[in-house]
């Protein structure tokens, strides 16, 4: 007797096709994908916080409190530039190496250490290069 045929089978409420319990929760995969899709679109703006929450907590290892917190903290601007978080989207700025959180930044200031690979002698070449070209 093989392990498949001593497990009880769990039926789909949505689709009504028996399952392994492992991989059914309230419904199949298919079924909860489908019914999340259409949750997602009859809902929009509670998605987009669903997802944007997700990312924060998968990626970061933050909350949104927590991310609010920061921004309370830097009052409510950029790290760097000092642009309203009322004006400009706020990104959670990080190291790619070891991950660590370090501040809110606005996009522009993000993707600019981004396309510097966060490597501060570069940063201070680019910033030379920048006042030699300002001053002659």
């Amino acid at each position: 007797m093989s392990v498949d045929e001593t497990v009880e089978l769990k039926t789909c409420p949505a689709c009504k096709q028996a399952k392994r319990p492992d991989r059914l929760y309230a419904y199949c995969r298919t079924c909860n994908r489908d019914k999340t899709k259409q949750w997602a679109e009859q809902n929009p703006e509670k998605d987009k916080i669903r997802r944007r929450t997700f990312k924060l907590r998968d990626k970061y290892g933050l909350t949104p409190l927590q991310v609010e917190a920061m921004r309370v903290a830097q009052n409510n601007c950029c790290a760097i530039c000092s642009a309203s978080f009322e004006i400009v989207r706020a990104c959670v700025d990080h190291c790619h190496v070891t991950g660590k959180v370090r501040a809110l930044l606005c996009m522009q200031c993000n993707t600019g250490l981004g396309a510097f690979h966060d490597r501060p002698d570069l940063l201070d070449r680019a910033n030379r290069y920048v006042k030699f070209h300002k001053e002659n």
